[in-house]
């Protein structure tokens, strides 16, 4: 099959009916919109994709795969967003109905690269390939599934409720194992809500991995919104019930050590379900806080195996915790109590 592209500063757009790219390379170059009404928008790519601009559609299913329900390769060229809800590119309304956004690939492109996926709130949002490489990986939507994200710049995950025609919670299902941030940047997880469930199902039930680099040789600031770039924080925070579904979770915000003053904070904002273990490395001037909203970490009926705080500035434990066991491993305090 020949390869298919698009030109530069070209717009297609149709009002009714579906659009159907298919070939063994295809290309989207930079300054391309694609735009559809309510009709999906596939593309099928059975070697690879480069893939730049915009495609959006009004409620209408975006498709990325091979070309048979199997998985290609995606080379980000430049700014790339995927937009269910007909608005944007960028931001988040909570209020905006989408449609499924489905990407089956792995996905590279360089670190001044980004990807913004919006699928309001009546859109699913699964990525079933390993994520690399690239600037900052944005989704917003209101189910999302995403696979493993290793050496990108940041990762920024909004869920959203589904309010109407028929109420729907938002979640967040992690399918990887490796969720990796280079270049000072953050995770920064949401399920929308304190009783949305984030779940750890990565593959073969093997511990699961949040790292960062840390943010302490950069001036720690806010995160821009418009559009996403990298956030220099190295910070890891999870807001939701946090479901560890038999795997081990680890959160170093050090890059193994190579950081050693870690990110600005570990934030477990609500409840944590094991039983398994949890190691939390907050560096040495990082924050490392549990439950801050809500809930409680494990439960008398099934408390976590085990509870490892590797290292810390502060480290505050809000509300009732249950486990096996609890390590400091970093034991010595300043006058006021905390950890030195």
């Amino acid at each position: 099959m020949p390869q298919r592209g698009v030109s530069p500063s070209e717009r297609l757009q149709v009002v009714n009916g579906a659009i159907h790219l298919q070939g063994d390379v295809v290309t989207l170059a930079n300054g391309l919109t694609i735009t559809s009404s309510n009709d999906p928008i596939t593309i099928g790519a059975s070697n690879s994709l480069s893939l730049a601009g915009e495609i959006k559609t009004n409620r209408g299913v975006i498709t990325i795969d091979n070309g048979n329900n199997a998985a290609t390769a995606i080379t980000l060229t430049h700014l790339v967003a995927l937009n269910s809800t007909n608005e944007g590119p960028y931001g988040v309304n909570p209020l905006l109905q989408g449609a499924d956004i489905s990407i089956k690939a792995t996905i590279g492109g360089g670190i001044s690269n980004n990807l913004w996926i919006q699928a309001g709130n009546s859109g699913d949002v699964s990525l079933s390939g390993t994520t690399a490489s690239i600037a900052s990986l944005f989704i917003a939507g209101n189910d999302i599934n995403l696979a493993s994200v290793d050496g990108i710049g940041g990762l920024f995950v909004q869920a959203l409720d589904a309010a109407s025609p028929s109420t729907d919670s938002g979640s967040l299902t992690l399918t990887g194992n490796t969720y990796r941030i280079t270049g000072h940047g953050s995770i920064e997880l949401d399920s929308g809500s304190i009783t949305n469930p984030i779940t750890l199902a990565g593959p073969n039930s093997a511990a699961t991995l949040f790292q960062t680099t840390g943010c302490f040789t950069l001036t720690c600031t806010d995160p821009p919104t418009d559009p996403p770039t990298i956030t220099p924080k190295g910070l890891v925070e999870l807001s939701g019930q946090l479901n560890l579904n038999g795997r081990s979770l680890v959160i170093d915000t050090t890059n193994n050590g190579a950081s050693p003053q870690g990110g600005l904070h570990i934030r477990l904002n609500n409840s944590i379900d094991g039983p398994v273990s949890l190691s939390l490395n907050g560096g040495t001037k990082g924050f490392v806080g549990l439950n801050d909203i809500g809930g409680i970490t494990g439960s008398q009926s099934a408390p976590l195996t085990d509870i490892t705080l590797v290292n810390a500035k502060e480290a505050v434990l809000v509300r009732d915790l249950w486990a096996g066991s609890l390590h400091l491993l970093k034991a010595t305090y300043d006058s006021t109590g905390h950890l030195e």
